[in-house]
């Protein structure tokens, strides 16, 4: 290839470069810097020219700086957010294969970051404001049920409090969805696992006795979590297994230390998920069965607020299942605790009552 050729092309490139709009710069392996484009100079206000000198002549922001250290050592990878000049970008420090370059690419996402706010605090503050009403309308209820004695008027305040309490469900679901939002720290405890599952299991256990569900739990492991962060995955799990459980069928909780996690799987025999809507259940107000779960009293946020303290803690979260013939959700534990006794398997059967067999 001829001088003019090559030049030819370095100068494409150089244009193609400038007209991306996310900041890109890339640093050699004795820390100059190789190329930077038009957006990386606007971000860090410094003009052309810049090319073969060190990096420090285009940003002093340490956490920035050993990130692209620690890649260019290791070829380990990042992606962080980072604030300049009050604007936020989304960082990404990768090393180039077969190259002895790092690449760093900063894409200015402060509208997204601020819009996502904006939808937190109103998703927070109608919680909130609907939550009163709410309360005020399951006590004018209850007062009516007391006072009536027309039994045709009972069925319609049974179906104003079912509705209401429903309501007053989704509204407790928003909260916990916006409170896990805005939680930045989380202050974990030790905790026995097969004690938040028993808990769980006395909440649920009308439910269960209602539609003859053999419910079983088998082993322990201590988890290291806020209480009321371990209860809501337990209970949105075992809730959500014992809801799309057709009556006489099954629901399991296994705990079992593995090789390197310990790890809890909610099992059930139900109506199992088709594969194209698997990825889709952790979504917010996502059913696989609408009509059902609305009769049921879900809300389509129960796994969205589990997928969300997953994130919390970093704790994996999977999930198998065959349509007709059931889900199996696997939660791994990332910060545990190792020192504790073997526990002898726990079986949790509740049986039902004769009743619930002739109804």
């Amino acid at each position: 290839m001829s001088l003019d050729a090559l030049g030819n092309e370095k100068t494409d490139l150089t244009h193609i470069l400038n007209s991306i709009r996310d900041g890109l710069f890339v640093v050699a392996e004795d820390g100059n810097l190789t190329t930077v484009n038009f957006a990386a100079r606007r971000i860090f206000n410094v003009k052309s020219g810049i090319v073969g000198k060190g990096l420090l002549c285009l940003t002093s922001e340490k956490r920035l700086i050993k990130a692209i250290r620690d890649c260019a050592k290791d070829s380990k990878a990042a992606l962080f957010e980072l604030n300049l000049k009050g604007r936020t970008y989304l960082t990404t420090v990768k090393r180039l294969p077969h190259e002895n370059l790092t690449m760093v690419v900063l894409t200015d996402v402060t509208e997204t970051r601020e819009n996502a706010k904006r939808r937190e605090e109103f998703f927070a503050n109608a919680s909130h404001e609907l939550k009163t009403p709410l309360t005020a309308i399951m006590g004018f209820c209850e007062l009516a049920e007391i006072n009536n004695k027309d039994n045709t008027i009972k069925k319609y305040l049974e179906g104003i409090t079912r509705e209401t309490n429903r309501m007053a469900t989704l509204i407790s679901h928003m909260l916990n969805i916006s409170k896990l939002e805005q939680t930045e720290k989380t202050r974990p405890i030790p905790i026995e696992l097969s004690e938040v599952i028993s808990d769980v299991k006395e909440t649920i256990s009308p439910v269960i006795i209602e539609k003859c569900i053999y419910f079983e739990a088998k082993g322990n492991g201590i988890v290291m979590a806020e209480p009321e962060h371990l209860y809501e995955i337990v209970k949105n799990l075992a809730e959500n297994a014992v809801r799309y459980t057709k009556p006489g069928g099954n629901v399991t909780i296994r705990v079992k230390q593995g090789k390197r996690r310990l790890h809890m799987t909610v099992s059930d025999t139900g109506i199992g998920i088709s594969p194209e809507e698997q990825s889709k259940i952790f979504e917010r107000f996502y059913r696989v069965e609408k009509s059902r779960s609305v009769q049921g009293g879900g809300t389509g946020l129960g796994l969205s607020i589990v997928k969300h303290i997953c994130a919390l803690y970093n704790w994996r979260l999977s999930l198998k299942s065959r349509l007709g013939a059931g889900t199996d959700v696997r939660v791994e534990f990332e910060d545990v605790l190792r020192d504790y006794s073997a526990v002898e398997e726990n079986i949790l059967f509740i049986k039902p009552p004769l009743s619930s067999h002739n109804s």
